[in-house]
């Protein structure tokens, strides 16, 4: 099973040429900023233009239909969330439209304190000249945010109405990078240093035979 120990882990500010939120009380996994910096590489390098949003994912308290005890869910929260767009790219292309294209990339970490049930934090990575923002935040609008609490409601097998509360804009929620702006690297900086967080090591589940920390491979 997976232990804190069989990881590498730094405890300085500064990683590489970005500051992260790394202090002696807060260590952060290695491998983990390697591969947020390998997403955040990937997803500028096919869309010069884009958007990324942090999102929260709860677990419910109580259920018996899922198996809250495996990371299934989070693969079919993407699944159904990449399925949602496709089928919108669809749509939009029978009603005459050329919707530009998006590959949807991310970014998660599974956590738990000792005040909360399980959860995810998610950073989720667009075309911005697709998506460049999430929307209003109720369940009948069709945008981003609708489609990402509709991702989370066939993840968790729930309906909408009580899924909404389980999904959660934490501030400052949206992020652009473009890679032809003059203000990239900057921006680029400052969303590696807000996705430091997700390397943390302290409240991750070890040992309990499931990954702590996931992202897009492609």
């Amino acid at each position: 099973m997976n232990n804190q120990k069989q990881y590498s882990v730094t405890t300085i500010p500064t990683y590489k040429q970005y500051q992260t939120l790394a202090r002696d009380n807060q260590p952060l996994v290695i491998p983990y900023l390697d591969a947020i910096e390998k997403v955040m590489l990937a997803a500028c390098a096919e869309h010069k233009r884009t958007f990324a949003v942090r999102v929260d994912l709860r677990l419910p308290a109580h259920s018996n239909t899922i198996d809250l005890d495996s990371n299934k869910v989070i693969k079919r929260f993407i699944a159904s969330l990449e399925a949602q767009i496709k089928a919108d790219t669809k749509r939009k292309a029978r009603e005459g439209r050329t919707p530009h294209p998006c590959n949807v990339r991310y970014i998660w970490a599974r956590e738990q304190s000792t005040a909360h049930h399980q959860h995810y934090h998610c950073v989720l990575f667009f075309n911005k000249d697709r998506y460049h923002c999430t929307g209003k935040i109720n369940a009948e609008s069709d945008n981003l945010f609708t489609r990402t609490v509709k991702a989370w409601a066939s993840a968790l097998s729930l309906p909408l109405d009580e899924t909404m509360q389980l999904v959660h804009l934490p501030n400052n929620a949206h992020y652009y990078l473009d890679a032809n702006s003059s203000d990239f690297t900057q921006d680029f900086h400052a969303l590696f240093y807000r996705l430091s967080y997700l390397a943390k090591l302290n409240t991750k589940q070890y040992g309990l035979g499931q990954r702590c920390f996931g992202y897009s491979q492609r």
